[in-house]
C-alpha cells in the first residue's frame, strides 16, 4: 500500500509585516511639486525669451527685444508671486502650530 501523501503545512505570516497599503509620499507632496513645476515652467520660459532676444539681437528690432523683456519680467513676477504664496501659507501654518504648542 502506498504511503499517504502529507499535505504541506500552511505558511505562517511573519508578525512584523502587514499587507496594509502604504501612503505614497508623492501624493502628500503633490501640491508642493505642482507649484515647483509651475515656477520652473515660468522661469524656463522667461530664460528662453531672454536667450532668444540676445542671440538674435542684431536681427531683431529694439521694440521686439523690449517686448521679450517685458514678457520675461512678467513671467518672473508670476514665479515670485507663487513663491510668496507658498511661503505665506507655510508661515501661517507654522505660527498656528507654535501657538498650539505654547498653549
Amino acid at each position: 500500500m502506498p504511503a499517504p501523501k502529507k499535505k504541506p503545512a500552511p505558511k505562517k505570516k511573519s508578525a512584523g509585516k502587514t499587507s496594509r497599503p502604504k501612503a505614497s509620499t508623492a501624493s502628500k507632496a503633490a501640491p508642493e511639486e505642482k507649484a515647483a513645476e509651475t515656477i520652473l515652467k515660468y522661469l524656463d520660459e522667461a530664460t528662453g525669451l531672454l536667450r532668444s532676444s540676445i542671440k538674435t539681437g542684431a536681427s531683431t528690432t529694439a521694440r521686439g527685444r523690449q517686448a521679450a523683456c517685458k514678457k520675461a519680467h512678467s513671467l518672473v513676477s508670476k514665479a515670485s508671486d507663487s513663491l510668496t504664496g507658498i511661503l505665506d501659507f507655510t508661515d501661517s501654518t507654522l505660527h498656528k502650530v507654535i501657538k498650539k504648542i505654547g498653549s
